[in-house]
């Protein structure tokens, strides 16, 4: 990977990744599959280093992606993104036509914010 992580790759992300499983333990509806560091290209065309989250809905068919920022602390920000994304496909899997259809509140379990913890 490029640029400036300056921790020990395979032993953050496995630090990490178990942490994850926090996420598993709280809610019984989503499962994290694995989690591989990756690159993107940011707005201004420079490689970023990310983190692809692989994640499944137990009793739902496939997997799903969510991809945050390869930081220090990629879970939390995977914690969120993934809340956020499982929200929308139990809306598409619900029949829902569109994401204004969404509920308003809490859809699923509690989700915290990236940083904060619960």
């Amino acid at each position: 990977m490029a640029g400036s992580t300056v921790f020990d790759t395979p032993t953050a992300l496995e630090g990490a990744l178990s942490s994850l499983s926090l996420l598993e333990q709280s809610t019984d509806e989503v499962e994290i599959l694995g989690a591989l560091p990756n690159q993107d290209v940011d707005e201004s065309g420079a490689l970023i280093d990310v983190v692809d989250v692989y994640w499944a809905l137990p009793g739902r068919p496939g997997f799903f992606t969510s991809r945050v920022s390869f930081d220090l602390n990629w879970q939390a920000q995977a914690f969120f993104w993934i809340g956020v994304k499982q929200a929308l496909v139990r809306g598409i899997y619900a029949g829902l036509a569109s994401k204004a259809d969404l509920p308003a509140g809490p859809v699923g379990a509690p989700v915290p914010q990236p940083g904060v913890p619960f």
